[in-house]
């Protein structure tokens, strides 16, 4: 089998889309051939069975580019997999059609439109990670692991009573409700907030945070792992239907995480909240526990990571488009 992904970048530094490298690279294992179609391409090191091509820029080139290559590249593959992006469907799912490939849309999100439907009616199967996500509704809609690839944790001192937001610092994943938290919380803790911000937004969060807050630039997806690894707790507020990778990212590296996803919260529900003043109050009770429960928390955090591991997900995910 030979299998065409098209995705939003090839980028093992991209702060946010930096673990779809490890994506590809574990489904290149079971293929013959895999070729990616991708947005934006940086840096990367892929199997010898892998080609990585570039769409280039402007919408008009990129659309041209991408039926071309649909075309030219029809003997090189035989399903075709669309990563979170479904304008790739919107755009060329006619011609896969008429070329007689399958569409198999990875859409994982809790906002949905029209043209989500007409995408998701186009694919064979649409998958979902998150009960809550706007693709569950379908009756094509498969739920499948997060795919997580687990690291080991870094022998690093992490710094005591820390808490972390690490991811795109934006009103979606709504990082105000730590700052609120915080102003209810009876423990002093050191708050570090990491992620690519639009300026204007930064600055208003800035100017509510405590002092000794830390704002820093997203960093490397490959670096992430040491940035968990140096806190003690994580904090993920992303509302249901996302269910953010972070949270099993974190989980893997030892640092607990508190997430107001009601997918967590059926698999965790010790660790999960469902507001500023819920996260105070969880914050507050786990400083105050012991050692041996705090490692209780942390290694059943790190088991249902396991359970949503990147091999997991790819054995599902070559099962289905099979």
């Amino acid at each position: 089998m030979k299998l065409l992904i098209c995705a939003q970048a090839v980028d093992k530094n991209d702060p946010m889309l930096g673990f779809f490298v490890a994506w590809v690279a574990e489904l290149s294992t079971h293929y013959e051939q895999v070729t990616v179609l991708c947005l934006r391409e940086g840096e990367h090191k892929l199997p010898p069975n892998v080609t990585v091509l570039c769409l280039g820029r402007g919408r008009l080139m990129r659309l041209a580019q991408l039926l071309r290559y649909i075309v030219v590249l029809r003997k090189n593959y035989d399903a075709v997999f669309v990563h979170m992006s479904q304008e790739f469907v919107l755009a060329a799912g006619w011609l896969w059609t008429l070329l007689g490939k399958k569409i198999y849309l990875w859409r994982n999100h809790y906002a949905g439109s029209l043209l989500t439907s007409f995408a998701a009616r186009s694919a064979a199967t649409v998958f979902y990670t998150s009960a809550f996500s706007y693709t569950a509704r379908y009756r094509n809609a498969v739920r499948m692991p997060v795919g997580v690839v687990l690291q080991a944790v870094p022998a690093l001192p992490r710094v005591p009573h820390s808490v972390l937001f690490l991811g795109r610092i934006a009103p979606s994943k709504r990082p105000e409700l730590l700052l609120e938290a915080a102003r209810l919380l009876t423990t002093p803790v050191q708050l570090s907030f990491v992620g690519p911000a639009d300026k204007a937004y930064l600055a208003s969060l800035t100017a509510r945070a405590p002092e000794g807050t830390q704002f820093s630039a997203g960093v490397p997806h490959a670096d992430t792992p040491r940035v968990f690894a140096a806190h003690e707790l994580f904090v993920n507020l992303s509302p249901s239907g996302m269910f953010d990778k972070t949270i099993f990212e974190a989980a893997s590296a030892g640092c607990v995480p508190f997430a107001t996803s009601k997918d967590w919260g059926a698999l965790m529900p010790e660790l999960y909240v469902d507001g500023a003043v819920a996260l105070a109050r969880a914050v507050d009770r786990f400083f105050a526990l012991p050692e041996e429960e705090r490692a209780r928390l942390r290694n059943a955090a790190r088991a249902e990571a396991e359970r949503q591991s990147l091999p997991r997900l790819a054995k599902r995910l070559v099962e289905e488009m099979s």
